[in-house]
């Protein structure tokens, strides 16, 4: 409230307070998901959160409430990071470490406010890590037992016909069981 009175005539003007006003400019995951998560096992990953006081006052310790997990599921709480005073017009990125518990699977979410700006992003993992490690070990069962079985011999083979036989040719019988 601004009060203005002069000698000539008082007058009382009245102005809303200024606030500040943050406006969330954007979010990234810069280095993507953890290797772990190929695995599906926990880990953290960045986040960068890039925000803007596009207000007439500035942002003394805006409060921050993030939380990160599975897609419409409530997730863990995330640990603010301190954003101290940001002035009108000043837009500043910070940098948060978001972590998830095993098992990851699916699309996560990070969610919440810094002060009345609501931050929401995520991204999908996939653990073909998992898939992987399946795979391996049944590709090299399946060599074992392929290659370490004999096979057995055929009639068709030459080391079962006789030295100097034709390959096309019927099998011998003996003369005395024509002659009957």
């Amino acid at each position: 409230m601004v009060l203005d009175g002069g000698t000539a005539g008082a007058s009382l003007l009245l102005s809303a307070p200024q606030r500040p006003e943050l406006t969330i400019v954007g979010t990234s995951l810069p280095e993507g998901p953890s290797w772990w998560w190929l695995l599906g096992l926990s880990g953290t990953t960045p986040l960068e959160i890039t925000v803007r006081n596009d207000g007439a006052a500035p942002a003394v310790d805006p409060p921050v409430s993030l939380s990160a997990g599975p897609e419409g599921v409530p997730g863990a709480t995330v640990t603010p990071p301190e954003l101290g005073t940001i002035q009108p017009g000043e837009q500043r990125t910070f940098r948060v470490e978001v972590p998830l518990e095993a098992p990851v699977f699916g699309t996560f979410e990070v969610s919440g406010t810094i002060q009345d700006a609501a931050v929401r992003t995520g991204d999908s993992i996939y653990p073909l890590g998992l898939l992987a490690l399946l795979a391996v070990p049944l590709h090299l069962t399946t060599a074992w037992i392929v290659f370490s079985t004999g096979v057995p011999p055929s009639a068709d083979r030459p080391s079962a016909r006789a030295a100097g036989e034709p390959a096309s040719a019927p099998p011998a019988r003996p003369v005395a069981s024509r002659l009957r």
